[in-house]
């Protein structure tokens, strides 16, 4: 009994200090202008951070006071970047904001301009996503609240990554993007009405691979201030 007290308590203990909401932007991009042929591509896991709406205070009511702040938040990420054919490559991925209570889905398609074995390459591509997140999640068999404030994220993108090839181990991209997303803002802690946030960004990402080794950093333009978000991982190919 007294061992069940103590995990207990060290759980709702990491879940109140980790988790204040779920709603977190995937910003982990790993942008690859390797055309790969048909049923080839990459498999990449990594962590990073991505942007949060900064709730500023709930009242007695329950109502959620937030004014337009954006803070910065972990997330967990699995891709996948795959060939079609003439160049096209599919982009898909998933991503766990602080690991529970939230699950995100983003997909999408490049173009690359130039043939595989190009020193240097460049595409342009679109991705769509969106994060979902849950009230309340079960630890333990108790239920415990993680995202009483946001119903979620939705957003799209429109990138074009530079790419240059080192050596065969190495490469180097530079990413301009622009970014469109909704934060889906709750009235109510009580309730599921929300309205929408909408920012429109612009970023630049740079990323370096060494072998299966890939680090990125993306910079992000919003309300007058640059939001750096990092992000690390792990790149296999199938």
């Amino acid at each position: 009994m007294e061992k069940h007290i103590v995990i207990n308590t060290v759980v709702y203990g990491l879940i109140i200090i980790g988790l204040p909401s779920c709603s977190v932007t995937n910003n982990i991009y790993i942008n690859e202008t390797t055309p790969f042929e048909d049923g080839k591509g990459v498999v990449s896991l990594g962590i990073g951070t991505g942007l949060i709406p900064k709730i500023d205070s709930v009242s007695d009511n329950g109502d959620i006071n937030f004014n337009n702040k954006i803070s910065i938040a972990p997330n967990f990420y699995l891709g996948v970047q795959g060939g079609i054919k003439n160049r096209i490559n599919y982009r898909a991925s998933i991503n766990l904001p602080f690991i529970i209570g939230g699950f995100g889905q983003r997909g999408g398609a490049q173009y690359s301009f130039l043939p595989k074995e190009s020193k240097f390459n460049f595409a342009v591509g679109i991705d769509l996503g969106f994060v979902a997140s849950k009230d309340s999640v079960k630890i333990l068999g108790s239920r415990i609240g993680v995202n009483p404030h946001t119903n979620g994220i939705t957003n799209a993108d429109i990138f074009m990554p530079f790419t240059l090839n080192i050596n065969e181990n190495s490469r180097f991209t530079i990413t301009p993007r622009y970014i469109h997303q909704y934060f889906w803002i709750k009235y109510n802690v009580d309730s599921h009405k929300s309205y929408s946030y909408i920012q429109s960004t612009i970023g630049l990402s740079a990323g370096l691979k060494y072998k299966s080794l890939y680090i990125e950093s993306t910079m992000l333009s919003m309300n007058n201030r640059i939001f750096p978000v990092l992000g690390i991982g792990f790149i296999t190919e199938f």
